[in-house]
């Protein structure tokens, strides 16, 4: 301090540090100690600016991160534009190669894993599997696993154990790849496996309960392991019945194609929909083959615009040329006709896939209601004063033995059949009950009656509860369910 100057005092050594162009824009506050500045034009405070530090290991985990999110081709790391790019950003980050980028990805993966592995260890008692397989455009054969289970705090959790190439599609190459991939992973306790009506499947599972069981970790000594795809069950069902009218809908996708295959074809489509003065604002889109819902949704829309191809074929005659060439010609009055008419049972089996086809929520208990939901619209569509939609409903209603599923609702307690069904699914329950009975540590005593109001109440239980007089034991509720079947 003795060779200060005397007019320099302890805040003009404050001031004198103060070097960056920063402090043009923000006012230090008192105490300095504080390191606090105030903004000059919002007049926000907050810390003082600091400058970050780098750090090549952080930076080198956010690029593998990103690879990893958006699926880049490794080779990507090494473009020059991208290098050129992350140089701007930071001169010092060295770019790893794309072998070098491979390694650390699959050394994350192994961190990643050995996390799960712990994760579930402690939080899935239980684990219920998906498996499918199928093969890609360039023949090859894959399979994925994916496992849903109940953690500790009663959160339903989904991951996905498996995604690898299979050497084929027979069934005991798959129960091997499962029993593999199980071992791996380290768990053992299946309570159920998911897969579609592919006899294959079936095969698979048997050999995969035949070894479950030498490991003695089954529920009921596995019977109730192997569980059936019903949305796969549904899409049989529907793409049998698209059959009927694979003719007007092929035409129709055609119709769709051609107007979709050059924008000088959309824009001529385009004007005749303004010609027809039409309000719908969607537009005609392409459906994938193997996939009916987007042969719901391509329909759908097409119907909207069927006067807008009708004036195209009038006013464009390459139209009508190539649709010659292709599907036996542009769709006539009776191919629209056919696809209307099949358009509400398409939607029906649309948004019940849509209900039952989610992973992140539980689904197997709705599927019953949707079956009958789906049989009580067919039989009213079977009364409908419509002819088309009327017929279409009553092959729909015999080739689906939709008879069987509205008798089992109406005479449910009348049949001798019901009455057997009954008595296996309520023994079924009570000795699932009194497994997991064994299982489970304390249990609550008490009986409450539920206390849902009506708005939260979409199965009407609270209802039923009220008009019937019964009560709702938490810890007898199956006991509920058995009285309940016998009146």
């Amino acid at each position: 301090m003795d060779h200060l100057p005397l007019c320099m005092d302890s805040s003009s050594i404050e001031n004198s540090k103060v070097r960056s162009d920063v402090w043009g824009h923000f006012t230090k506050e008192e105490p300095y100690s504080e390191k606090k500045a105030k903004c000059n034009y919002c007049v926000s405070v907050s810390p003082s600016p600091t400058i970050s530090k780098f750090d090549q290991n952080a930076s080198r985990m956010k690029l593998v991160k990103m690879f990893v999110k958006f699926e880049l081709p490794f080779r990507f790391v090494e473009n020059e534009d991208f290098c050129d790019f992350l140089w701007s950003l930071q001169p010092r980050f060295e770019v790893p190669s794309r072998t070098t980028l491979r390694r650390e990805i699959w050394e994350l993966y192994q961190e990643e894993k050995a996390k799960l592995k712990m994760f579930l260890s402690k939080q899935c008692v239980r684990v219920c599997l998906t498996t499918d397989t199928w093969t890609s455009i360039q023949n090859l054969n894959y399979m994925s696993l994916t496992a849903h289970f109940i953690d500790n705090d009663w959160k339903l959790q989904k991951k996905i154990f498996n995604f690898s190439q299979t050497m084929g599609h027979s069934g005991e190459l798959i129960g091997k790849d499962v029993e593999a991939c199980l071992n791996n992973w380290e768990l053992k306790r299946v309570l159920s496996i998911t897969v579609d009506n592919a006899t294959s499947n079936d095969v698979g599972i048997q050999y995969l309960k035949r070894r479950m069981l030498s490991w003695n970790c089954l529920v009921l000594k596995g019977d109730y392991v192997h569980m059936r795809c019903c949305a796969h069950i549904l899409s049989l069902i529907v793409k049998d019945d698209l059959k009927e009218i694979k003719d007007s809908i092929s035409k129709i996708q055609s119709a769709v194609k051609y107007v979709k295959s050059s924008p000088a074809r959309f824009v001529r489509f385009k004007a005749c929909v303004e010609q027809e003065e039409m309000s719908y604002k969607g537009i005609v889109c392409l459906d994938v083959e193997t996939k009916w819902n987007s042969t719901y949704i391509m329909l759908e829309a097409s119907l909207k615009y069927k006067d807008a191809f009708v004036l195209l074929d009038m006013q464009d005659k390459k139209f009508g040329i190539e649709m010659a060439k292709s599907n036996g010609g542009v769709p006539l009055e009776e191919d629209w006709e056919y696809a209307r008419s099949f358009l509400p049972f398409l939607k029906i089996f649309y948004d019940s896939t849509l209900r039952i086809y989610g992973s992140s929520y539980v689904t197997s208990h709705m599927y019953m209601k949707e079956v009958f939901a789906i049989g009580k619209r067919i039989r009213q569509y079977s009364e409908s004063d419509d002819v088309s939609i009327k017929l279409m409903a009553m092959r729909m209603k015999g080739k689906n033995k939709l008879d069987f599923v509205n008798y089992f609702i109406d005479y449910l307690f009348e049949s001798s059949m019901a009455s057997e069904l009954k008595a296996k699914l309520l023994s079924s329950l009570k000795t699932l009950y009194e497994q997991y009975q064994g299982i489970e540590e304390g249990s609550q005593s008490s009986q409450q009656e539920s206390q849902l109001d009506d708005d939260d109440d979409p199965h009407c239980m609270n209802f039923y509860l009220r008009a019937t007089g019964r009560r709702f034991d938490y810890i007898s509720e199956l006991v509920e369910v058995l009285v309940c079947t016998q009146d």
